[in-house]
């Protein structure tokens, strides 16, 4: 008889089932049909801009919600079946409002999760004569966390031409906050990278100031996204140059103090010409094995095409993905990338726009179409008019999540998240063929896990670690297992949080499956 204590322990497995669903459909035991929606109490339009997984498998979105006066941050939390989460703000929805009418102009484009559940929120405000850039954080309810900066919020003014933003965010182990975006010059845009204490302030051991400004030229440079390492370094991802004739993509890395880190790519920078036209540089995610992926718009005469290269941790372009590095997708002739996700058996999805319809779109590991996902890599939701992908994540069970937001009912916008089936299907008392009885223990750890399996074929396996939110952490082990019972010493990460993570196991035929545990 399993016990609560060895259920807790056991790794759920993976299987392709006679009964599975195929790679590409929607879930339709999500919201029940396979698209979740929420409309604030407005009768205007609201912005899904961003999105995130809870350990406790509930969704958070974030954007900006027009409520007559002018637009507010929103933030809606769903169920894991698509419902509002009552236990949220107000009825799942919080909007909170930091500048004021008549030009009232707030969003937010990214979210993360500390680990004591409270969320961390960062955008654009407008003041009146431009835009500031904004850090909030919140309770796990909803309501504003005034330990941090007072009041919950935070909003700084880090260039002269008063439009500044966040467009990425991530929190340290120590509690500190970074985040990446732009500032404006006098004249363009400038990349900047700001760090903040857990209490809010800027973070004056951080380049003297509290952010780093990376300014190439007499053009506009944008950082887009944002992902820290387990290292404490921080890479960016966006665009440099003239948007409307020429830019390319720009990658950029910062060491723990601000400053560009030279051991990546030229003085710290990367910039990747990958056409004559406009390449641009929405999203980035990192691989348990240190390599960057980033994703986003590449054309090719004039087309756009959604665009994804790999980068070896120094910055390198990595010649065994796609075509040297790059691989673009002309679904049509104008898409393109907003955000990426890992799966756990090396697949990239993607959540993005082919013109006016939100998409979802599944890459192979080496950069290839996945054509086992609706047979042509593209899966196209019906939301009822104009559509708009920004925010793509995976779940625990390997299902693909898209978000942004969509014109319904009165021809408002409202909050969207569709759920797709990936070909990847768990099943808790599912066993593989090759592998049976997996355990983690202890559950939960400090500093080291054994994993525990019976291996009835000998070959190699690959186990990465997982943050709550399904991002690579780090490549904990690779190598080959003897038939028999195996146990696997797995010593974590010194830096690492305390919090939930995944531990994702693969074989050479693909993903064998996974298992949740907390480190104290």
């Amino acid at each position: 008889m399993l016990t609560r204590k060895t259920l807790f322990g056991l790794m759920a497995l993976c299987t392709t089932a006679a009964n599975a669903q195929l790679s590409g459909e929607l879930d339709l035991t999500f919201s029940s049909d396979g698209i979740a929606t929420c409309d604030f109490p407005s009768n205007y339009d609201d912005r899904g801009l961003c999105m995130l997984v809870q350990p406790d498998g509930k969704i958070l979105m974030g954007g900006g919600s027009h409520q007559g006066t002018g637009v507010k941050f929103a933030l809606a939390r769903f169920m894991p079946d698509g419902s509002l989460d009552a236990s949220f703000g107000n009825g799942g929805r919080v909007a909170t409002q930091v500048g004021s009418p008549p030009n009232l102009d707030e969003a937010f484009y990214a979210l993360a999760l500390q680990p004591d559940g409270k969320i961390v929120a960062a955008g654009r405000s407008y003041a009146g004569n431009g835009y500031l850039a904004a850090v909030l954080r919140y309770n796990a309810n909803g309501t504003l966390d005034n330990t941090f900066s007072g009041d919950g919020k935070q909003l700084d003014n880090l260039g002269a031409g008063n439009d500044d933003a966040y467009y990425g965010v991530a929190v340290q182990p120590d509690g500190s906050i970074v985040v990446g975006g732009v500032a404006k010059a006098s004249a363009e845009y400038d990349a900047v990278v700001a760090r903040y204490t857990a209490a809010g302030a800027l973070d004056a051991t951080f380049s003297g100031d509290g952010y780093s400004i990376l300014d190439i030229g007499m053009v506009d440079n944008r950082a887009n996204a944002l992902v820290l390492q387990p290292d404490g370094k921080i890479v960016i991802a966006g665009q440099t140059g003239n948007a409307a004739v020429d830019s390319d993509f720009l990658l950029a890395r910062f060491t723990t103090t601000g400053t560009l880190d030279t051991g990546f790519g030229t003085n710290g920078t990367v910039i990747s010409a990958f056409s004559t036209g406009t390449d641009w540089a929405y999203a980035l995610t990192r691989q348990p094995d240190g390599k960057l992926i980033a994703g986003g718009l590449v054309t090719n005469g004039a087309a756009a095409n959604i665009g994804l290269a790999r980068y070896d941790a120094d910055g390198e372009l990595d010649a065994t993905f796609g075509s040297d590095g790059l691989t673009f997708y002309n679904y049509s002739n104008a898409c393109f990338a907003r955000s990426i996700a890992l799966m756990p058996d090396g697949r990239i999805a993607v959540a993005g726009n082919s013109a006016v319809a939100l998409i979802a779109a599944m890459f192979n590991a080496d950069g290839s179409v996945d054509n086992n996902f609706n047979l042509d890599g593209v899966a196209t939701p019906t939301l009822g008019g104009t559509a708009f992908g920004y925010a793509a994540a995976v779940q625990a069970d390997y299902k693909l999540l898209v978000a942004g937001q969509a014109v319904q009912g009165a021809a408002q916008n409202n909050f969207v998240i569709a759920r797709y089936y990936t070909g990847m299907n768990i099943g808790i008392e599912e066993v593989a063929d090759a592998v049976s009885d997996l355990r983690v223990l202890p559950n939960p750890t400090r500093d080291a896990l054994e994993l525990r399996c019976t291996v009835a074929k000998s070959e190699r396996i690959t186990i990465n670690l997982l943050d709550a939110q399904g991002r690579a952490v780090e490549a904990l082990f690779s190598g080959a297992v003897a038939v028999g019972e195996q146990r696997l010493r797995i010593v974590l990460p010194e830096a690492m949080a305390p919090g939930a993570y995944t531990i994702a196991v693969s074989g050479e035929r693909g993903a064998l499956g996974h298992a949740r545990f907390v480190k104290e």
